[in-house]
């Protein structure tokens, strides 16, 4: 019952308890077995702040903030913002980061703004991670950084967040920020190869979605670093909205038939580019041949050889030469 619970609060809180004392400052917040009382949850919050309590210091810092059961003090705010963040509290290094960002309690500080929004991002905080991309991106308190705004990005949409991970996409197809030369030079070595063949077969009356095989095919190792890398960049694509990209970019590695169609297109086309040289089809199965060590992995590469010798035949059958070594 909640008048069980909040008498079962206050005596753990009058025992010195501090989580005690946070749970009897969330009852009188909401009125849990007892009247909502402001004054109430910002004094036992204070107390918990006052004994060493991280979130009591979160908590009071945001009843000073908003002058809730006490005078409004962005001075007194800050400062348990800030005891609350140097204690290691992830929320506490949020909001000392938009205090020094908004001017609350302080002058508006950029470069201390960054680095705690940095501090957090550091602490595994996927909120920290993006604001720390979109601060190295914008050059806000700290100097422009295109590799370390795709770093944290890459790192918050690894972590699961949506935004982050349109904007790795977004560094991927523009290259902003991107370290990894041999990545950008081999999408752009498929794409190239990918558009020829859209051309060939173009004069052929077979039209293809060109650009949207020539944008998969620049993306579609999106997901590289990953285990089951095309599955992770589909599934990156389709949660940003994108699900033509994303269902190309899962068969980019094995394709579900060899009908000739836009994802057969880039299928064969990545199969013909070893890093940013077009190499035989037949070289480039060689070469990963020696990675299948079990029955099933030899098994499949078996089946995607034969499906991109299937897709290389018919192409180089339609069009006026042989595209395809």
């Amino acid at each position: 019952r909640s008048s069980d619970l909040f008498q079962w609060f206050r005596q753990a809180a009058e025992q010195g308890n501090t989580q005690g004392m946070i749970g009897l400052g969330n009852c009188y917040l909401s009125g849990i077995g007892t009247d909502p009382d402001p004054t109430q949850v910002f004094q036992w919050n204070l107390r918990a702040a006052e004994a060493g309590d991280s979130s009591g210091m979160l908590n009071a810092a945001s009843c000073y903030e908003d002058g809730y059961g006490t005078e409004e003090n962005r001075d007194l705010a800050l400062i348990w913002y800030r005891k609350s963040a140097e204690a290691g509290y992830e929320l506490g290094m949020y909001h000392l980061a938009r205090c020094y960002r908004a001017g609350i309690g302080t002058e508006a500080d950029p470069a201390q703004a960054f680095r705690w929004m940095e501090k957090l991002a550091e602490a595994g905080n996927i909120t920290g991670m993006y604001n720390t991309a979109l601060m190295y991106q914008n050059g806000y308190g700290t100097e422009e950084n295109p590799e370390e705004a795709y770093r944290w990005y890459r790192k918050a949409a690894d972590a699961g967040d949506p935004d982050a991970m349109w904007m790795t996409g977004y560094c991927v197809e523009s290259r902003y920020g991107i370290a990894d030369a041999a990545l950008i030079a081999h999408g752009k070595a498929v794409a190239a190869l990918a558009d020829e063949i859209c051309a060939a077969l173009r004069e052929r009356g077979i039209a293809l979605n060109s650009a949207l095989i020539h944008r998969t095919a620049l993306l579609h190792d999106l997901a590289r670093a990953e285990k089951d890398h095309a599955a992770v960049g589909a599934l990156w694509l389709r949660e940003l909205g994108y699900p033509e990209l994303a269902d190309i970019v899962r068969q980019h590695h094995d394709p579900d038939s060899p009908e000739l169609n836009e994802a057969a297109v880039v299928y064969i086309a990545d199969k013909a580019v070893h890093g940013a040289q077009r190499v035989p089809i037949a070289e480039r199965f060689d070469r990963s041949l020696a990675k299948c060590n079990t029955p099933e992995a030899l098994a499949a590469h078996e089946k995607r050889r034969q499906m991109a010798i299937t897709i290389q035949k018919e192409i180089n059958r339609l069009c006026p030469k042989e595209i395809l070594q």
